[in-house]
């Protein structure tokens, strides 16, 4: 057999990018670099390299030596993580997630408690979390806001048609949010206050999103929305946001300059047509009553159109949602009332949300039998309404505005992470 080599750029390239692999393959699973695992540059080098063998073996012109060369050492490559992470198991394990291409079982956190066990977040986040927590309890006391604590169960669900509940009749349900049990202190005299609470939502989980997970939120007797809004830009400068004044733009102009919508002018014919225009695909077939529900398509324009450009640089706060988005807003009258709403997006990531909080109960009644009969249109649960929080209503809250603030995508975006999960000690699979 004829061998030939010469060294190449490409070649020693690829010789010296796996030897740091395998060094790196002998890591603990959850090692990060960055915020990202190994897995990532190892399954990138595979893919890379793959061809490049599998051209090899088909007969590019290289000699028996280099095919064998690069097969190999793509082998040992891939397979020594799989032996590191099966001694450090207790036995050599072929389902380690180094073995790309090669694994004959796989394993995940979910079922695999030799894995599962370990925090997903690293030390260094954790630590920094403490801190975070730390300093927010610290901006509150300072200011005199009171830190309050309330069930996390409740006889009650949250009837927004577009938020599940996690619970059973039976059992109670968990909160999605703590803004009905802190309403009843404030009803109840309790004066500025403040939570920062676990929630849970029954939602898919996704880079943004999990099943539980950390809120700030708080009410400020007095303040009107725009107030509030100065105290959100304070609170997130205050854990290391950036800097400087936070834009704020309308709901109205958001749209017009980052969708070509007329958000209250435009029929709904029209609406559809620029959101199709801008190549917006779903992921799942909306139903017809979706179809024909102009919050449905404004809300699809405002996911995919106009919050991804919100935010590049400093957090920007969008305000004045259409009526029909108030949820528990006050209303601002006017030739077309607005709901006094604000959110607040950094990078594209919806923060926040608050209110100038509706104080009307036969209005919030009202409000929550459209939201029960928007269910019962799409198939979704029945769930009782919060009797005590309507009564609290009809005994009397104080003139007031309140922010829900989530913390974990805060501390995410903050450390640059590459997941909200990544900011959780334990993630929804490692529970």
């Amino acid at each position: 057999m004829a061998i030939g080599f010469v060294w190449t750029p490409v070649r020693a390239g690829g010789v010296v990018v796996g030897g740091v692999l395998v060094a790196g393959a002998c890591l603990p699973d959850d090692t990060r670099l960055g915020g990202v695992s190994w897995r990532v540059p190892v399954a990138v080098w595979a893919a890379v390299w793959a061809p490049r063998v599998a051209c090899l073996s088909g007969g590019c012109g290289e000699s028996d030596f280099v095919r064998i060369a690069f097969a190999f050492f793509m082998v040992i490559a891939l397979s020594v993580g799989s032996l590191c992470a099966g001694l450090r198991q207790g036995g050599v394990s072929i389902g380690s997630p180094y073995s790309i291409g090669f694994a004959m079982t796989s394993t995940n956190v979910e079922t695999d408690p030799t894995r599962g066990w370990r925090p997903r977040a690293t030390l260094e986040t954790l630590r920094a979390r403490a801190r975070f927590f730390a300093t927010l309890r610290a901006f509150f006391s300072r200011r005199g806001v009171m830190e309050v604590d309330t069930p996390l169960l409740s006889r009650a669900a949250a009837v927004d048609p577009n938020v599940e509940s996690l619970g059973a009749p039976e059992l109670g349900w968990l909160h999605t949010s703590p803004e009905f049990f802190m309403k009843r202190l404030l009803a109840a005299g309790s004066g500025p206050i403040y939570q920062i609470a676990h929630v849970f939502r029954a939602e898919e989980i996704g880079r943004y999103h999990q099943r539980e997970f950390t809120m700030l939120e708080w009410y400020r007797p007095g303040f009107a929305s725009r107030e509030l809004m100065d105290e959100v830009e304070a609170v997130v400068q205050a854990v290391g946001g950036p800097a400087g004044h936070y834009p704020r733009i309308s709901y109205r102009n958001a749209f017009q300059r980052h969708a070509n919508i007329e958000v209250f002018d435009d029929s709904l014919a029209v609406l559809r047509a620029r959101v199709a225009k801008a190549g917006v695909e779903f992921a799942v077939a909306p139903d017809d009553a979706d179809l024909n529900n102009r919050d449905f398509w404004l809300d699809l324009a405002m996911s995919t159109l106009v919050s991804p450009r919100l935010g590049a640089e400093l957090p920007c706060f969008v305000y004045d949602y259409p009526a029909s988005q108030a949820a528990l807003a006050a209303l601002r009258p006017g030739r077309v009332p607005v709901a006094e709403r604000f959110e607040l997006f950094w990078r594209g990531v919806e923060l926040a949300n608050g209110f100038h909080e509706l104080r009307d109960a036969e209005e919030q009644r009202t409000r929550f039998g459209r939201d029960l009969a928007t269910r019962a249109v799409r198939g979704q649960r029945q769930l009782p309404m919060d009797e005590h929080f309507l009564a609290a209503l009809r005994y009397g809250l104080p003139d007031c505005s309140g922010v829900a603030l989530g913390l974990d995508r805060l501390l995410m975006l903050l450390l640059n992470l590459g997941m909200v999960a990544d900011a959780q000690s334990f993630d929804g699979e490692r529970a």
